[in-house]
């Protein structure tokens, strides 16, 4: 369960980062 946590928190923290990029292409 742990892993799974921090996979889940390896995809919140990609998709902050990525966020801005999809606001500036749009």
């Amino acid at each position: 369960m742990v892993s799974g946590l921090h996979l889940y928190s390896a995809f919140i923290q990609s998709a902050l980062q990525l966020m801005p990029l999809i606001h500036q292409s749009s």
